[in-house]
């Protein structure tokens, strides 16, 4: 046998790396928690290295998430440290951008800084720096320096081939992408969220590649963030396959070691809930205490609204808290009759992104939000996820009490860019006042066929991808990008 055919005979298999952090709890629930990671780990040549903050949570994803070629590292990122040269860029990004949303920043901000002469400011600094070849130029600049080499020694060690992030917003994750960038190693960005492109600021360091929700989001990355299509893959929502084919959910699942029991039926729910099988379970998702100082309010007023309905129009209330809220034990209470459900594992005292929530909470969701006659909530992406099971959809559009501070008003969010698009779909019913909140409950519960078309042009827009599928896409996109020489 000649040299060269042993040595072809006896090659070794490649072995590709992913490395991502999961530093929040959305990039556990829509990377982990969905199948994403399983498709792509059907390819045997791919192992996933995942980056957690503290031991605490390393143990736990441990537990949560097992796999031969899945391994969880605690990394702390800049673990707080940062200089002045990474206080500018950080600065300056909230000033690359400029869209509807954060003109109606600017304006809510002056009632309470400065007034008309802070708001002109906002917006003559927006219109100087919120340009392509001004974001460019300061790209290059926040790429070239170095502030701490925070991740060099593990990128080092891993080697991966691909490094993905799923937050471009997180100084950490942006340090991540600076480093990998300056070692040669290929990059993806994660897009998971549908406001973050037009609501927060420009992204400080790009990626090589991006996916994202839907073809919206395609247009606002070229217009807002100067990223071409030809870098874009749309792949729908993964979060959302469990909505479209229920045991997607139980797939993944299984696929990590986990046996979830079968959905509950209508009438276990309902005995777990409170509620008898028959009973129409109006869902009321509370914004948080981050955007409103009238979420107990809202709670009291429905609750006196399902006291005065009456036979055909009875209901009942049921309380589905935010996973990335500190809610009030005091106040729960203050009220025995209050039906609700705490869905996720806290990691933190206060709110923020440190949660997750486990097959059984996510499985949870899905029975409850499948269970409900009519979703009310303030501006939130839970009005898709009960528009793609086309459950009505009522958003509130008042205020209880009155907020000294405008960006802490629920109400604001609706004319901002992304909600904006939403609500021109027709998909989503708004009450002006508590009156119309009653009535409009009333209403569609008696007709619930009520803006059918308009939430399936909701899910259109917004979804791209409605057939359960998406994990599949995401995973497909990263196996090519992972590959590529």
């Amino acid at each position: 046998m000649k040299a060269n055919e042993f040595m072809h005979t006896h090659t070794v298999p490649t072995t590709y790396t992913l490395l991502l952090p999961i530093f929040e709890g959305i990039e556990g629930k829509n990377l982990l928690r969905t199948g994403v990671m399983m498709h792509l780990l059907k390819h045997e040549d791919v192992r996933v290295v995942m980056l957690v903050k503290n031991q605490e949570r390393l143990e736990y994803y441990r537990h949560e998430i097992q796999h031969e070629r899945i391994q969880f590292i605690v990394h702390s990122g800049r673990a707080g440290k940062t200089d002045w040269r990474e206080h500018t860029f950080e600065i300056l990004r909230y000033y690359m951008l400029r869209s509807r949303t954060t003109t109606l920043r600017a304006r809510m901000l002056s009632a309470t800084k400065g007034g008309i002469v802070f708001y002109y400011y906002k917006l003559i600094l927006h219109f100087l720096l919120a340009r392509p070849f001004i974001r460019a130029t300061i790209r290059r600049l926040d790429a070239s320096i170095n502030t701490g080499n925070f991740y060099q020694e593990i990128l080092s060690s891993i080697r991966p081939n691909l490094v993905m992030i799923a937050n471009q917003m997180d100084p950490d994750e942006v340090e991540l992408i600076k480093e990998a960038r300056r070692m040669g190693i290929r990059t993806v960005g994660y897009m998971n969220s549908w406001d973050k492109i037009t609501a927060r600021s420009a992204m400080r360091v790009l990626t090589d590649q991006y996916t994202v929700y839907n073809d919206v989001l395609v247009t606002q990355m070229e217009r807002f963030q100067d990223v071409p299509p030809s870098r874009i893959r749309t792949v729908g929502l993964p979060q959302y396959d469990m909505y479209v084919r229920p045991e997607a959910l139980h797939e993944v699942a299984t696929f990590y070691g986990h046996q979830l029991p079968p959905y509950a039926s209508r009438a276990v729910h309902g005995e777990r809930i409170g509620c008898d099988p028959n009973d129409r379970i109006v869902l009321y998702s509370p914004i948080g205490s981050a955007f409103s100082n009238s979420d107990w309010d809202m709670i009291d007023l429905l609750h006196q609204f399902e006291v005065d309905a009456r036979d055909v129009y009875a209901w009942k209330l049921f309380v589905r808290f935010p996973p990335n809220d500190v809610i009030q034990d005091d106040e729960i209470a203050r009220r025995p009759w209050l039906r609700y459900e705490i869905p996720s594992k806290r990691f933190a005292k206060h709110r923020g992104g440190d949660w997750d929530m486990n097959f059984e909470q996510l499985q949870q969701l899905r029975e409850t939000l499948s269970n409900a006659a009519l979703v009310v909530c303030y501006a939130s992406s839970f009005s898709i996820d009960a528009a793609i099971l086309d459950i009505p959809v009522i958003n509130i559009n008042f205020e209880l009490r009155k907020n000294i501070n405008p960006l802490r008003s629920p109400t604001f969010f609706y004319g901002t860019e992304h909600y904006r698009n939403a609500i021109l779909t027709g998909g989503i019913q708004l009450a002006q006042s508590s009156h119309e909140l009653r009535d409009l409950i009333t209403a569609t519960l008696r007709v619930p066929s009520t803006h059918h078309n308009g939430r399936m042009r909701l899910v259109r827009e917004q979804c791209t991808y409605a057939d359960g599928n998406s994990s599949q896409r995401v995973a497909d996109a990263l196996y090519q990008w992972i590959c590529m020489q």
